[in-house]
């Protein structure tokens, strides 16, 4: 399961690894499994648990956007919930039809690249002397 890649991605990586980067490593992982399986025809093995895996990821991700604790804003999580809606119903339908998984590959790079830069942003400036901390919410 992509959860167990996760969790062991975790133990190897330490505790130091940000919700973020397991995020960024689950879509690598994803992405890995489709291009391996690009060349596999319909039906096959690698090409099924690659599909089943990245609607796996989106699925996990769409039930995070959907946590009243999720901190993002409103229309960036209905925009996100639309992209893994699609990639969840393109996966479904690629298991069973001779559909390329490149677009699925280049939404999750795109993803990923803007998790990526997100995590190296510049840290905001601290407030003046004086004032209360802004909160800066850029999880994921």
């Amino acid at each position: 399961m992509l959860q167990d890649r996760v969790a062991s991605y975790e133990r190897v990586g330490g505790a130091s690894a940000s919700p973020r980067d397991n995020e960024i490593t689950a879509f690598a992982v994803v992405n890995r499994m489709l291009g391996e399986a690009a060349g596999e025809e319909s039906g096959g093995r690698r090409r099924l648990k690659a599909l089943g895996k990245n609607h796996e990821l989106w699925s996990l991700l769409v039930k995070d956007l959907a946590c009243g604790g999720n901190a993002l804003p409103d229309s960036l999580k209905r925009q996100l919930v639309s992209l893994g809606m699609w990639s969840m119903g393109y996966s479904l339908k690629a298991m069973g039809a001779p559909l390329a998984v490149e677009p699925l590959i280049a939404v999750n790079r795109n993803i990923a690249e803007g998790l990526r830069a997100q995590a190296v942003a510049p840290a905001a400036a601290p407030p003046p002397a004086g004032t209360a901390p802004r909160s800066l919410n850029t999880s994921f």
